[in-house]
């Protein structure tokens, strides 16, 4: 009824008139707009005339480059708008910097800015630059990837944080000089187990090797997987690569060390574009209806300037939905910005697919609201996200009330997790409960997630906001969600020798309950292919978890830590594990967790090495099955047909299809050619 209602309300806008306007780089604001010769020059002005037409309208961009200033804020007079491209059209929210002059040598340059400018994001011919930072990375990790050299050898580690925690720590050796002249201009980004936050420095004492922060914060809480690191951006005493650059906030100045001879010359005669995001959000739809965003290039967006040192998930987006329905953006490329790409508010009907969404730094696809309803998230590709917050980011972030689906997606290159469901408060009023299905998540591809950057994350990772919600009953720890046929791969968390732990396949934290898990593929993930992470009513069936390779302490599969997290009495309990095959070449089966109130069977259990597996409760076989669980399970060699090579179907005389498992299509993964 919804889709029908939906596709009635396109078909009467159609058969309404509606005016066309064009915009063009050669246009002039002047113009009337209606032509292609006759185009206005901005969309600025485009948005005027769509806000006067009083008709349906379209907006086509000419090919090149449109530089805003400002948002494009669409309200309800914007409404039953299309805004697209005839052909490669970009809106960009950089301010270009020119007058490039030569400073120094080693291809070293030098440009005015404005004073007390925080620039924070350079893009160098389209590509991001890195920002001066101390220490310097080893083999070239950060010049491959902005923000990336963040593993324990291109890192400083501190030696103790204050207590209570919050705005400081003692450091070791020279790792903070006091007598840096742009001090007061660093930054300082210090990690915990799951999170890394920013400080502005207030001061130091040479005396007690101590820092002093601006910002009250989180350094040393929950930080005990984090190895204490931290690294310094924006001191001109890191500024020594090619690629990097420096912003003297105070006196007006950006430096830019080139990456070539050729780059160089470039920036010198004007035939390199280089600038930085001055907008937050390049389009924000308010209280819309029947707006369509296609076919164009929605990059450069600032990082909120003084929002990323408190807020959790980053504050905007370069595209925002809030109140407004029958929304949809359709084969966008999103990217090259300081916040998320595409963040839902509280709205209906809305479709975000064939779009491109990479380099930001939160979430790529980001849903705040737990009261969205009717979203479709199908056929992107999300990748290198989590840039610049990394307080749990994700690729893909669904919240919402009911009808939410993300699917043929592939996520990659986060610094945590890929997909996240929930962190929302149950119930949600005016749901019935039971509640009906509220999450859909299936045929996606999630791979080379988390980076060896943060601990405790999945590849879809589901939560709760309450980690007591158990106590208040049931439907508070509820998340209907059905997680089916997704390829989840090679994540990898922060680890140095003991330290570090929890990159999950699918995670299920806080006591979430009702996720059922099915036909899903989990291989070379660095934790636990399915984590039960307390709570009820979960259910994996007919998934395939093999090669954990890089697993040492962790379990193919984990169910609640013993006690709860932490000790809580009562803690809720319940996982049904049926028709799974586990192929395990090294590591554990399972970890020492607590298996009160499980079911396990028609499961096919294999040791590559031949060794027996321990099983939950540190059992034999045989113990295991005198528990009641796995009765009619086997260990046996499931037979796949080339599994080293990725080719995990299965040959006709395997034992796990006599056990009724069926067969998954390794085709149906990420985007599809239709």
């Amino acid at each position: 009824m919804i889709v029908t209602i939906v596709l009635l309300t396109r078909l009467v806008v159609c058969l309404q008139a509606f005016t066309v306007f064009y915009v063009s780089t050669n246009g002039n604001d002047g113009n009337k707009g209606t032509s292609p010769t006759d185009a206005f020059r901005t969309p600025k002005r485009a948005l005027s005339a769509v806000e006067a037409s009083g008709t349906p309208t379209k907006v086509v961009f000419e090919s090149g480059t449109y530089y805003v200033s400002e948002t494009l804020s669409l309200s309800g007079s914007a409404s039953h708008s299309t805004w697209t491209a005839a052909t490669a059209a970009t809106i960009s929210g950089n301010k270009l910097v020119q007058k490039w002059q030569k400073y120094g040598s080693n291809l070293e340059l030098v440009a005015n800015v404005p004073k007390n400018t925080s620039i924070t994001q350079l893009f160098v011919g389209g590509s991001r630059a890195q920002r001066a930072r101390l220490p310097k990375c080893v083999n070239g990790d950060c010049q491959a990837d902005y923000s990336r050299g963040f593993g324990y050898e291109n890192t400083y580690q501190y030696v103790k944080a204050f207590k209570p925690y919050g705005n400081g720590f003692v450091f070791s050796g020279n790792d903070i000089d006091s007598s840096w002249p742009d001090l007061k201009q660093a930054e300082v980004l210090a990690f915990g187990s799951w999170t890394a936050s920013w400080y502005h420095i207030q001061s130091v004492d040479r005396s007690t090797h101590t820092v002093y922060f601006k910002e009250k914060g989180e350094v040393g809480k929950f930080a005990w997987a984090s190895a204490k690191r931290y690294i310094v951006e924006n001191i001109k005493a890191g500024w020594t690569d090619n690629g990097e650059f420096y912003n003297d906030i105070a006196n007006g100045k950006l430096y830019y060390r080139a990456r070539s001879q050729t780059e160089y010359n470039a920036i010198l005669s004007g035939k390199v574009t280089v600038g930085y995001p001055v907008v937050p959000t390049i389009f924000q739809l308010q209280s819309t209806q029947n707006v369509t965003i296609s076919n164009l290039n929605i990059l450069h967006g600032n990082d909120g300037g003084i929002a990323r040192y408190h807020d959790y998930f980053g504050p905007s987006a370069l595209i925002t939905l809030d109140k407004s329905a029958d929304v949809e953006l359709q084969k966008l490329r999103v990217g090259n910005s300081g916040m998320c790409g595409i963040q839902i508010h509280t709205v209906s009907d809305v479709q975000i697919t064939r779009c491109s969404v990479v380099d930001v730094g939160g979430d790529g696809i980001q849903m705040i609201s737990s009261e969205a309803v009717n979203v479709l998230i199908a056929q992107n590709r999300v990748n290198d996200t989590g840039k610049i917050f990394m307080k749990q980011p994700a690729g893909i972030r669904l919240r919402g009330k009911g009808g939410i689906i993300a699917e043929h997606n592939e996520v990659q290159r986060n610094s945590y997790g890929g997909i996240l469901v929930g962190w929302q408060r149950m119930p949600i009023s005016g749901l019935p409960y039971p509640t009906p299905l509220l999450f859909t998540v299936r045929y996606n591809y999630v791979h080379d997630y988390g980076l060896g950057i943060l601990c405790d994350f999945g590849g879809v990772y589901l939560s709760s906001a309450d980690n007591l919600c158990f106590q208040k009953g049931q439907n508070h720890c509820s998340l209907p969600t059905y997680v089916y046929q997704n390829f989840i791969t090679r994540g990898r968390h922060f680890q140095h020798k003991n330290t570090g732990y929890g990159s999950n396949g699918i995670y299920m934290d806080e006591q979430v309950a009702s996720v059922y898990m099915e036909k899903n593929l989990i291989t070379h993930v660095g934790a636990t292919g399915i984590y039960f992470h307390c709570g009820t009513n979960n259910t994996a069936t007919n998934n395939i978890i093999a090669y954990m390779n890089e697993i040492k302490t962790n379990g193919y599969i984990s169910s609640c830590n013993s006690g709860g997290n932490p000790t809580w009495p009562n803690i809720s309990h319940g996982e049904t594990f049926t028709h799974n095959i586990v192929y395990v070449d090294e590591g554990k089966l399972t970890t020492d967790s607590d298996y009160r109130a499980t079911h396990f069977n028609y499961n096919d259990y294999y040791h590559t090495n031949g060794k027996p597996m321990e099983f939950p409760g540190r059992r034999t076989w045989k113990q295991w099955q005198q528990t009641g669980n796995d009765t009619n399970s086997v260990v046996a060699d499931p037979l796949f047909v080339d599994p080293k090579s990725g080719n995990f179907a299965l040959k006709s005389n395997s034992p796990a299809l006599k056990l009724g498992f069926q067969p998954i299509d390794q085709h149906q993964f990420g985007p599809t050619k239709q």
